[in-house]
């Protein structure tokens, strides 16, 4: 997991990178229990495998292909 400062006022101050995981909601949800999460936390990857998409549907994303993000309010 890389940590990389960004210079915006708000979203994405607190950026977190992972080149591949399962869901980047449940890498936030971890960062947001163990409160080392700032509100703004953006965490993307370059591939998720078991990603949830709405209403309880899958989201598996191809490298490179998809924008996977998740953003801590």
């Amino acid at each position: 997991m890389y940590k990389i400062p960004a210079n915006t006022l708000f979203v994405g101050k607190n950026l977190v990178f992972v080149p591949e995981c399962h869901s980047t909601n449940t890498i936030a949800m971890e960062l947001g229990q163990h409160n080392s999460a700032i509100e703004g936390t953006l965490v993307i990857t370059d591939r998720q495998v078991t990603g949830r998409g709405q209403r309880g549907s899958s989201w598996i994303s191809e490298p490179g292909k998809n924008l996977t993000l998740s953003l801590i309010f």
